[in-house]
């Protein structure tokens, strides 16, 4: 299963996305068949790990502000942690830093 072999690469701090076999469309979230044609998918390293800034929030509930952001990489959006020494604005690059699943077994992103 494809979720499980990508939930296995995320425990072991590796980003992977499932590509479609027929029509090389990411399928995201992952699944075992492309959203687009049906056909099987598999994993595939990303091609980079950068990508850009579409939205962001700070959020002031904890002791310290903390940057969250929607980010696009290879045709994906993931909502992860955003590690910056600049001021985070919309459309900056960032680079995916770490990823895994947290104790309470979500899945978590960071980026600087």
């Amino acid at each position: 299963m494809i979720v499980e072999k990508f939930l296995n690469c995320l425990k072991d701090s590796k980003f992977v996305v499932p590509y479609c076999d027929r029509c090389n469309a990411p399928a995201w979230p992952p699944v075992d068949c492309c959203y687009t044609c049906m056909s099987k998918v598999k994993l595939k390293c990303t091609k980079s790990l950068k990508g850009h800034l579409i939205e962001y929030t700070t959020s002031y509930h904890l002791s310290k502000p903390l940057v969250f952001g929607i980010i696009e990489i290879d045709g994906i959006k993931l909502v992860g942690s955003v590690h910056s020494s600049v001021a985070p604005h919309v459309g900056m690059i960032l680079k995916m830093r770490n990823c895994g699943i947290s104790d309470n077994g979500t899945p978590y992103y960071e980026f600087d």
